[in-house]
């Protein structure tokens, strides 16, 4: 059984899709950042009636930017299903695509990894709201959640830790904890947010998100759900594959 039962939820990304559609960077270096997550998959144990997480399925997205082009690499889970079939034992896998796009048109270029063998040209904008790390959450991360500061300390690194405990506002039998990790320095010259209005607030940019959930007896049910941890964290990609980047970005602008 896949569900995401997080209170607080994991999509909370959020993108700004004006000048430079996904950040500001210098027009003749190729930089790059990656946004990692993880879906917990729950099980049902039927004996004892309670749902707990059997493992976590690593999520990343991946954005380079070269001038006015972007290239944006996701990957996502699918599992392979015959109509009827018992779905519980079926294996999920994991696959990544790429697509190139540019700040001057409407369209963008969709292939499978990295290969140009099966490309697509396809409208920007649809394919950019289907994008799980641009799901946006307009409010602050805090709001849906009475929440206290624990702590606040500035780790070996130089960010800024926050420690709070919260409690959702409709419903008080979720409770939890969230860190928040704010950066002076990384991530400079990049509009990618985990929370603009955050990062407003404190002048920093916000690098990782720790989202715990407490174990729970679900309301109206005669079911608990067990602990769940969640992280998400951009950082910036050090870029060691140049060439195959540019021949993606020259093989868009062609085509395009």
């Amino acid at each position: 059984m896949r569900t995401n039962i997080f209170f607080i939820s994991v999509s909370l990304l959020f993108l700004s899709y004006s000048g430079n559609v996904l950040g500001q960077v210098s027009e003749d270096k190729i930089r790059g950042i990656i946004i990692e997550t993880q879906f917990p998959d729950l099980t049902f144990d039927s004996i004892n009636n309670r749902l707990s997480v059997s493992k976590f399925d690593p999520l990343y997205t991946r954005i380079y930017y070269y001038k006015n082009q972007t290239i944006i690499q996701s990957n996502y889970y699918y599992r392979q299903i015959k109509l009827g079939e018992d779905t519980k034992n079926k294996k999920y896998y994991s696959r990544y695509y790429s697509f190139i796009f540019s700040d001057s048109s409407g369209k963008g270029v969709v292939c499978d990894s990295n290969s140009f063998n099966n490309t697509r040209i396809v409208n920007k904008d649809s394919m950019l709201a289907k994008e799980w790390v641009f799901k946006t959450a307009a409010e602050n991360i805090l709001e849906d959640n009475s929440h206290i500061l624990i702590s606040s300390k500035i780790n070996k690194e130089g960010d800024i830790e926050e420690y709070y405990s919260v409690t959702n506002k409709k419903d008080t039998s979720m409770t939890g904890n969230i860190l928040l990790v704010f950066s002076k320095e990384k991530l400079k010259g990049f509009d990618y947010s985990l929370s603009y209005e955050l990062e407003s607030i404190r002048k920093m940019k916000l690098i990782k998100t720790i989202y715990v959930n407490n174990a729970r007896k679900l309301p109206g049910h005669n079911t608990s759900i067990g602990k769940i941890e969640v992280l998400t964290e951009l950082k910036e990609i050090k870029i060691e594959n140049k060439e195959e980047l540019l021949r993606m970005f020259d093989y868009a602008k062609a085509i395009l």
